[in-house]
């Protein structure tokens, strides 16, 4: 997805609910967020995070996983509607093809883990 707020891309992702596995996660959290439903695949990579969720007040640290996911089907494609920074933003689901797009076009977690995809990507050629 394009973040308008600071003109890079993301994934789909969020939270681990109580109880729930984290391929469940993500399916429920991808669908949420894309309006697509999709078969999860392999482990990418992990990415440790830290980051404030509102700055000078307490840090967080983060586990992100990333998966490879193949799509099974489009329920709803909607534009996301959310506050950043005390300011509404709309994002909306993008479709990039991987060779339109380099590390440098995502946040930096997210870079880390397309970097792994490319290098798994091209060993596979």
């Amino acid at each position: 997805m394009e973040l308008s707020v600071v003109k890079r891309l993301s994934l789909p992702g969020g939270g681990v609910e109580k109880g729930e596995l984290r391929e469940e996660a993500l399916k429920r959290e991808f669908n949420e967020e894309t309006g697509l439903d999709v078969e999860v695949g392999g482990l990418i990579t992990s990415v440790d995070d830290f980051f404030y969720y509102d700055p000078g007040k307490e840090a967080w640290h983060g586990i992100l996983s990333f998966y490879s996911c193949s799509v099974l089907g489009i329920q709803n494609i909607e534009v996301l509607k959310h506050t950043n920074m005390g300011e509404a933003h709309e994002e909306i689901p993008v479709w990039k093809d991987l060779k339109s797009i380099n590390k440098d076009d995502f946040l930096p977690p997210v870079a880390v883990a397309f970097e792994q995809l490319m290098k798994r990507t091209q060993n596979q050629v």
